[in-house]
C-alpha cells in the first residue's frame, strides 16, 4: 500500500514538472513568432460546448475553408447564423460517438461564397 501510495506521489511529481517545462518553453522567446506572414487556406475549430465567442467567429471567418467539429448543436446552430454570412456549408456528417446517451458529436465543412 505504500509503494502505492508512493507511485502516485511520484507520478503527481512527474505532472507537474512535466506541465512547468512545457509552460516554460512555450513563454521563451524562441516561440515568439511573427505569424502574420504565414497563410493558411483553412482553419479547424473544435470549441467546447459554449461553441465560439464573438472574436473567435469573427476570427475564423476570414479563412477560406472551415471544419468545424461541434459536441453542442444548439452552439454550432447559433456560430452558423453569422459564418453563413461569409461561407456557405458544403458538407455535413453527424456523428453518434456515445449512443444511448444526448451526446453527439457533428462535423460541418464551410467554404468561403466567393470559392462556389
Amino acid at each position: 500500500e505504500e509503494e502505492e501510495e508512493e507511485e502516485k506521489k511520484d507520478g503527481k511529481m512527474m505532472s507537474a514538472t512535466v506541465t512547468d517545462n512545457i509552460l516554460s518553453h512555450l513563454s521563451c522567446k524562441h516561440y515568439e513568432k511573427d505569424f502574420s506572414k504565414l497563410h493558411f487556406s483553412a482553419v479547424l475549430v473544435d470549441p467546447p460546448r459554449a461553441g465560439l465567442d464573438e472574436f473567435t467567429r469573427k476570427n475564423v471567418a476570414t479563412y477560406p475553408a472551415i471544419l468545424y467539429i461541434s459536441c453542442n448543436p444548439e452552439a454550432l446552430k447559433r456560430d452558423m447564423k453569422e459564418l453563413v454570412q461569409s461561407h456557405r456549408a458544403v458538407q455535413f456528417a453527424f456523428l453518434d460517438h456515445f449512443p444511448y446517451t444526448k451526446h453527439v458529436e457533428c462535423a460541418v465543412y464551410l467554404i468561403q461564397k466567393e470559392e462556389l
